[in-house]
């Protein structure tokens, strides 16, 4: 299966994750400073915020760098990644082992973060990924997502995908 392959490359890869991703991805921290800087909340709000495939934590934390009431939940398939997101972040999030192709949901979120992840969710065609993509969707108002061919064009704050949902 697709899915446990995944799992297994980023259980093995989680120590090394932070520098591979600086060599595989061109502008990777300024993609991350894109994302965060377009979120439309007031430096003092708090709000809710789910991070799917959230690796390392880097951009929870960076979330939580400039929106310190941020209440961030953390999921990954990776429990190692999701130890280093812990220990990076320093017990300030919620963690949650888990595959977010079907992760139950048990609440909605002011907004969705995910990097490099979305493109994880495992389909068989068009529909079942529409069907997919409609639950993550239902679950907020906004989400942010960064991808490699943003991170790519040396990001703008346009060149992030934001969806007002």
């Amino acid at each position: 299966m697709a899915i446990e392959r995944i799992k297994n490359h980023f259980e093995e890869e989680a120590k090394e994750f932070d520098a591979i991703i600086q060599r595989l991805i061109p502008h990777y921290n300024e993609m991350i400073a894109a994302l965060v800087s377009v979120i439309p909340f007031s430096k003092e709000r708090a709000f809710s915020m789910i991070d799917l495939g959230c690796g390392t934590g880097t951009v929870s934390k960076a979330v939580k760098g400039c929106f310190p009431n941020a209440e961030i939940t953390c999921v990954d398939i990776a429990g190692s990644m999701l130890e280093i997101a812990r220990d990076k972040l320093g017990g300030s999030v919620n963690c949650i082992q888990a595959d977010f192709n079907d992760f139950d949901f048990q609440r909605t979120f002011d907004l969705i973060v995910s990097s490099l992840a979305l493109h994880h969710l495992e389909t068989d065609d068009a529909a079942s990924r529409a069907r997919a993509c409609s639950r993550i969707y239902a679950q907020t108002r906004l989400i942010l997502a960064g991808s490699q061919f943003q991170a790519m064009r040396a990001l703008s704050m346009s060149s992030c995908m934001m969806m007002a949902v």
